[in-house]
């Protein structure tokens, strides 16, 4: 993989068919995108928002209209 020789270097199919690639099972999660997906709205998250001082219901709002700012990146 680290050969500076094209010829003898690894691709990305003999990556992920070496052994130790495959010691750890692929566990491939959806994500979320802000401003492109839905932002699923997680009470406990919110709680402790809440704790830390943000407005709950500013941050539902930000979350429903997926917006960008700090709190929904927090």
């Amino acid at each position: 993989m680290l050969n500076t020789d094209p010829k003898y270097r690894y691709g990305l199919k003999e990556i992920r068919g070496h052994v130790w690639y495959n010691i750890v099972k692929d566990t491939r999660v959806e994500g979320v995108i802000v401003g492109s997906n839905n932002v699923p709205i997680d009470m406990k998250i919110l709680s402790s928002l809440d704790e830390y001082g943000f407005n709950t219901e500013y941050a539902v709002k930000c979350l429903e209209a997926n917006k960008h700012n700090h709190i929904t990146t927090t």
